[in-house]
């Protein structure tokens, strides 16, 4: 299937968080934002059309995933990465860093240091610290166009 990942769409006056609030938020607006999980390109059909179903009856009250959504998950891991998850080790969390919160507080103590690698995702580190404990850099290392992880420093 070919996607359009070159069409260029104009975000701002939309309410988008990244081009609409830039100017609050970083005290200029003309910087180029490179956020992970905010994309400029329209979603594909494939997506669309779900989504379009989904609110077609209007009503828009809270929702769980379905079995077939955790067997999608549990599938994607089998064919990327060769490896068996088991339905009941799957919880559903609102988002990425919701989630980290979470098991900060369920496997850690607070006083705790909790690593994480950078460059990393910003909020990660303050993450750990708004939950009380201390964020430990195991940086990784550049290697040329990726990063690697450098496996000595991250023992120490």
């Amino acid at each position: 299937m070919a996607y359009d990942f070159d069409t260029i769409i104009n975000r701002k006056g939309t309410s988008s968080l990244k081009y609409d609030s830039a100017l609050r938020r970083m005290g200029r607006d003309d910087l180029l934002p490179l956020w992970v999980a905010d994309m400029d390109f329209a979603l594909p059909e494939e997506i669309l059309q779900p989504i379009r179903e989904r609110i077609s009856n209007g009503v828009f009250g809270y929702t769980e995933p379905s079995e077939e959504d955790f067997a999608s998950l549990i599938l994607w891991y089998k064919r990327r990465h060769g490896f068996s998850i088991d339905f009941s080790w799957c919880t559903p969390a609102i988002g990425v860093v919701y989630a980290i919160a979470t098991a900060i507080r369920a496997f850690t103590h607070v006083g705790d240091a909790v690593m994480i690698q950078q460059p990393v995702y910003y909020p990660f580190a303050a993450t750990i610290r708004d939950n009380g404990r201390t964020v430990v850099n195991s940086e990784l290392v550049r290697n040329g166009d990726h990063y690697e992880i450098d496996f000595v420093d991250f023992e120490n």
